[in-house]
């Protein structure tokens, strides 16, 4: 028992020296899936640290940066893995703003976070989501897009054209490949409106706007391409792809 006891004593040390050396404010455990940051307490400018290992989902909400302050989400310890094959989703950023996702946390692994084989996107940044950046990221073998950056349109209007502009938008040093749709999905397909039912009237709703979008030094493989929506202001800096 008392071996027990000593071992799980220094496998928490560990882990607490780890997350020490990749200065984390707040760290997520791997066996965490689903991490509201209001409860997590997160304030604008923490680093908060993905522990190193394999995961199956991973869903981040409610953390909110500042412009000034943005809260970082980077990989610790080695290489966060996120692979699921049944659900619609391997990573989801939801309700977040001023924040960057980076999986330049090892300098030995230059994708240091990893989303694999989801039945649709590897990674989405959604639900009224803006002003973040991602990079470093390995997103492979998922249904249809490798990334997904949009809020659809709501019959409440509160992500509709008018009320929501989704900013500065940055995606760069990623690796994408064998997606079953875009390698990257930005924006809504349907700017001139789509009818839909909205308390069992139809209506027609239309699609945020993008503005500052920067899109740099990624590569996509073994996908359809790119497809950019309703954006405002774009700047493409270097885009390396193969085709299907």
């Amino acid at each position: 028992m008392k071996n027990l006891i000593f071992a799980l004593i220094f496998l928490a040390t560990l882990i607490r020296l780890n997350a020490q050396d990749c200065n984390c404010d707040k760290t997520i455990k791997v066996s965490d899936q689903f991490i509201d940051g209001k409860v997590l307490n997160a304030q604008p400018g923490d680093t908060v640290c993905l522990m190193a290992g394999n995961k199956t989902q991973l869903k981040l909400f409610n953390f909110h940066g500042t412009e000034g302050n943005p809260i970082v989400f980077i990989n610790c310890g080695g290489a966060v893995v996120v692979k699921n094959s049944t659900a619609p989703y391997v990573i989801v950023v939801s309700s977040s703003s001023f924040f960057r996702f980076t999986g330049t946390g090892d300098a030995n692994i230059t994708y240091g976070i990893k989303a694999f084989g989801s039945e649709g996107s590897g990674v989405s940044i959604d639900n009224l989501s803006t002003n973040f950046e991602l990079d470093h990221l390995e997103i492979g073998n998922n249904g249809f897009a490798g990334i997904m950056a949009k809020t659809d349109p709501r019959c409440d209007l509160s992500s509709n054209r008018g009320n929501f502009i989704q900013h500065n938008t940055i995606i760069h040093d990623n690796y994408i490949y064998n997606t079953g749709g875009e390698g990257l999905y930005i924006g809504n397909s349907f700017f001139n409106g789509y009818i839909t039912t909205c308390n069992g009237v139809k209506d027609t709703l239309y699609p945020h706007e993008l503005h500052g979008v920067r899109i740099f030094k990624n590569i996509v493989e073994g996908s359809v391409g790119m497809e950019f929506r309703w954006v405002v202001q774009l700047k493409i800096v270097k885009y390396i792809a193969t085709k299907l």
